[in-house]
């Protein structure tokens, strides 16, 4: 068995690289029918292949049922008819191929896994064959692959919650995957952007949990969640206070993402042997409110420190200081376990004599703790911490109206 396993493996590669995927999804649906649990290869080896037949045919079916719409706005009704018998053969094929799933998923791989990534993979998977088929389905038949499509997701988000990180790839991609879900086939943008933002804003507390190997993964994803929040805001009913809520959603998310993307120089930085890095950056609050907004300027050569003090008698054990760079992030090096002790950043100097200004009532504004311990289940040798801004003397003009979009009256919440 082991020889065949080898040989189907192989002859999927193989198949992969001459993009004859066909052959591709039937050689790993003889691994599948092995009832074996999937190694992570052989799982995205049978995932590329399905996606790769299937998104032909709904690339056909787009296609298709564009052209039909525009025969039947001129009125060429014999046209249309012929289209229509074309779309329904590719409707066939689709059906096929997600029923073709469904059994190897259903009768191979989830009785065969051991819980955890895999079963969030394969549930997954159910609810995006499920949505498929809703894409072209109708009436009844509709309702009924919808509301398998949502049971997959919901099984899948629940396992995804008990056993992998907000962090992981797979759990953001659910999360990507099941708000389209409810954007394009249950027609709620409020849902899919509530779902889309929530795992946005949880991967982004969690970015401390994100090892070297699967930053890209992860961020591209968090990329497609902000794109698609910014998109679907939008089509949110504009009733009530559902402005200042739109607005909070596409800010926080393009906050996220600013400061996300920029922390993949600092990671692409951090080459040495060290045993931590710490990486953040540092920002000019143009409008002395305490926290980002969308007129926040990143600030260059600003210089910060970051201390360890044992927490019974305050003493320093470890201090480093630096700089931020051309981006606006530090990247702090730091040596040695320091479980005991309280370790933070603190702001030092800023390069910009207009924006220097610290609010003293608020240490935490210009602060931020650091975990720097492989005891706490973090394995990751980079920790992410807080932005860290410095207050403009004079806020800028459009201060008022940036915090009005977020339903923030600036008064209230400006220091002055």
């Amino acid at each position: 068995m082991a020889k065949d396993r080898e040989n189907y493996v192989y002859i999927a590669k193989l198949a992969e690289q001459a993009e004859r995927y066909d052959e591709m999804v039937d050689a790993m649906k003889k691994v599948a029918n092995l009832d074996v649990e999937l190694t992570v290869e052989e799982r995205n080896l049978l995932s590329v292949g399905y996606k790769n037949v299937i998104g032909a045919r709904r690339a056909s079916w787009r296609i298709l049922s564009s052209i039909e719409q525009k025969e039947e706005s001129k009125g060429n009704d014999q046209n249309a008819k012929r289209i229509q018998t074309y779309r329904q053969k590719v409707e066939s094929e689709l059906a096929d191929i997600c029923t073709d799933i469904m059994c190897v998923i259903d009768e191979h791989l989830i009785p065969s896994c051991s819980g955890g990534e895999s079963t969030v993979f394969y549930y997954k998977m159910k609810g995006d064959y499920y949505r498929y088929l809703a894409e072209f389905k109708a009436s009844d038949e509709r309702k009924e692959v919808a509301d398998q499509s949502l049971k997959a997701y919901q099984a899948a988000s629940t396992a995804a919650t008990a056993d992998l990180s907000p962090t992981h790839p797979i759990r953001l991609g659910l999360a990507l995957n099941f708000s389209v879900f409810y954007y394009e086939i249950m027609n709620s943008p409020e849902r899919a952007c509530h779902l889309a933002k929530q795992a946005f804003d949880e991967a982004i507390a969690e970015l401390d949990t994100l090892s070297e190997e699967s930053y890209k993964d992860s961020t591209l994803i968090m990329q497609l969640l902000r794109d698609n929040l910014t998109l679907w805001t939008s089509d949110i009913p504009e009733d009530g206070g559902d402005e200042a809520h739109k607005g909070d959603i596409a800010a926080k998310a393009g906050e996220g993402f600013c400061f996300l993307s920029l922390l993949g120089s600092a990671y692409a930085a951090a080459v040495d042997d060290s045993k931590f890095y710490v990486v953040g950056t540092v920002y000019c609050d143009t409008c002395r409110t305490q926290f980002v907004t969308r007129v926040s300027e990143l600030m260059t050569k600003a210089k910060v420190k970051l201390e360890c003090r044992e927490q019974e008698d305050g003493k320093v054990t470890y201090t480093v200081e630096g700089e931020t760079d051309e981006l606006g992030v530090y990247h702090l090096p730091v040596e040695g376990e320091h479980e005991e002790e309280v370790c933070e950043v603190v702001l030092v100097e800023s390069s910009d004599p207009d924006c220097s200004e610290l609010d003293k009532k608020s240490h935490q504004r210009h602060s931020s703790r650091i975990s720097l311990t492989k005891k706490n289940g973090i394995s990751s040798e980079n920790r992410i911490a807080n932005p860290l801004g410095f207050m403009r003397k004079e806020p800028l003009a459009e201060c008022p109206e940036v915090l009005k979009e977020l339903g923030i009256t600036y008064q209230d919440h400006a220091v002055v």
